[in-house]
This record gives C-alpha cells, structure tokens and sequence, in this order.
C-alpha cells in the first residue's frame, strides 16, 4: 500500500522526517513490514533520533518481531532515559518475548517516571499475577 503511495510522490531522497511520515502512515494502514523499513530508514539518516527509534521498535513488534523490537527500543531508551512511554513499549516487547523480569522492570521504569500512566500500571498489574 506505501509502495504505491511513495510512487505517486515525486518528492526525490528519503529524508528521516519523510521516512518517519511514511512509516506512521504505514503504521495506520497496519502494514508493519513497510512502517519498519521506513523508520530504519529514519534511524539511519539521523541515528540520534530517539523518536525513530521507537517507532522502529514499535512497528517490530506490531509485526511480531519483538527481538528486534527490544534492541530498537532499548537503544530509544539509552538516547531519551526520561521517556516513559519508551520504555512502557520496551516492557511490551520484553512479555512477548517472555522477558518477565524484564518487562516488570521497564514497566516499573516507565511509572517511575510518569506515575499516572495508567497503561504500564495496568501492565504492571498483570505481570504480577
């Protein structure tokens, strides 16, 4: 579905702002395979970005690749230690991937640093049991 949005748009190289565009629009199109390509391709012109990275690590796992969606993720959360909604995601992937302590310990990270985040103490709830 990209692939046909991307050849009505003669729009030259892919900058990371385009790519991350194109990967959020892929993303509602629930097209998971082209989503990642498009953020690789936006953590790769700009590495430092640790919003490419997340939404990397996001649209691996949304594709059921939470391996790689882990090592996207925990390098977002090395670039932004503070975002809590980084590693709410990483604790997401961390179950999938049966990381159990993992996922207690990031969902913990994340409300440690956004108390009223309802999602990861949800999560947190349920890793508990």
């Amino acid at each position: 579905a990209v692939d046909r949005l991307l050849a009505s748009i003669d729009a030259g190289p892919l900058s990371a702002a385009r790519a991350s565009r194109l990967g959020r629009i892929a993303m509602e199109l629930h097209d998971g395979d082209d989503a990642s390509r498009f953020f690789h391709t936006a953590t790769m012109r700009a590495p430092a970005d640790p919003a490419s990275w997340r939404d990397l690590g996001m649209a691996d796992l949304a594709r059921g690749d939470a391996v790689h969606a882990i090592t996207a993720l925990t390098h977002a959360a090395q670039l932004a230690p503070n975002d809590a909604s980084t590693f709410f995601v990483l604790a997401l992937a961390d179950a999938q991937s049966g990381r159990l302590d993992d996922a207690r310990h990031h969902a913990d990270q994340a409300l440690r640093l956004r108390p009223d985040f309802l999602e990861a103490q949800h999560l947190l709830q349920q890793l508990q049991r």
